[in-house]
């Protein structure tokens, strides 16, 4: 997909330089194949919401990587979450964003109990989600409603509750307090 013709949003580019932001869509609609559609919130919310529609009328999943995330796209991005994305990587800050945690509360993800309470809260917040995977300084959680059929591996995804990598708390966090 192209930003390029977007008011200047966005900063990812691939394809054809000098395309507008319509004929690269196009452009993915007309090659779109595969197990996955990753896209990152780099581009503009425009071609995202048209390659969500166009995949999920292939049957091809969406994923989604909120990053980056300014404070002034967490509402454009919770859209984008809204339209057909089956899954989300979120990090320590992204997720308690996307919720809409009060930062006196939680600006930063820093303990495992706090990892998994946001990737149960995203599952209940988008009923689309089929999985979701939260990443913090203690662990990356990997929380599913449904397996996302096709996806290569997920078939080693057995457990409802998989932590993928558990390291000690580097701030004295350890744990899951």
């Amino acid at each position: 997909l192209s930003s390029r013709g977007q008011g200047g949003q966005g900063g990812a580019q691939s394809g054809q330089g000098g395309q507008s932001g319509q004929s690269g869509v196009a452009d993915a609609e007309e090659n779109l194949r595969g197990p996955l559609l990753l896209l990152q919130h780099e581009l503009p919310k425009r071609p995202m919401l048209q390659a969500i529609a166009v995949a999920t009328d292939r049957g091809v999943p969406v994923a989604f990587k909120p990053s980056p995330l300014p404070a002034t796209r967490v509402d454009e991005a919770c859209e984008v979450l809204s339209a057909g994305v089956a899954l989300c990587f979120a990090n320590e800050s992204e997720a308690p964003a996307l919720l809409g945690w009060p930062a006196s509360e939680i600006r930063t993800l820093r303990t495992l109990k706090q990892a998994e309470a946001a990737a149960e809260a995203m599952l209940k917040r988008w009923e689309g989600l089929r999985a979701v995977v939260v990443t913090c300084e203690v662990a990356h959680i990997y929380r599913e409603r449904a397996p996302i059929a096709g996806l290569p591996g997920a078939s080693l995804l057995h457990d409802r509750s998989l932590r993928l990598a558990a390291t000690g708390g580097g701030s004295g966090s350890g744990g899951d307090g």
